[in-house]
């Protein structure tokens, strides 16, 4: 078993910290290192007063200690990962897409045959949907915008 951590800059950016149970024969993908370069950038919700972006630092307490202040001003939380499927038909439009999938994929072509042809959406040309199972949206369905 294994957990995982997300490590938050001053600037929002995080790095995802895998910590797993036992050291032996394990790769650490992302160790909590101050040259850690593996940051990516994440769509934190925002103040509806003043617009600023709501995430942990160390000028909030790391979220009034919901997450552990690091020595390199970082913040490292506990996190959760859940995998669900998003849709269970068309969604109507991109924005629908966009505001419900937070994880990116891959160019389905990258998968080799394991995907069927894309689709185009039925009233949108510029989103093409692909699915493992013809017709099935599932965690692996892909939508191209």
């Amino acid at each position: 078993s294994c957990s995982f951590k997300l490590k938050v800059r001053l600037d929002g950016m995080a790095a995802i910290v895998h910590e797993p149970s036992s050291s032996v024969s394990t790769v650490v993908y992302v160790s909590n290192t101050v040259r850690n370069m593996n940051y990516f950038n994440l769509h934190w919700p925002r103040d509806p007063f003043v617009g600023d972006e709501l995430f942990p630092t160390i000028d909030n307490n790391c979220g009034n200690e919901t997450c552990i202040e690091q020595d390199d001003w970082t913040c490292l939380c506990d996190i959760t990962i859940t995998d669900e499927v998003g849709f269970s038909a068309e969604p109507a439009d991109a924005d629908t897409i966009l505001s419900t999938l937070t994880v990116g994929a891959f160019e389905p072509e990258l998968f080799g045959s394991d995907y069927a042809t894309g689709v185009t959406h039925s009233s949108d040309s510029s989103i093409t949907i692909y699915h493992k199972v013809v017709g099935v949206y599932a965690l692996d369905t892909i939508f191209k915008l």
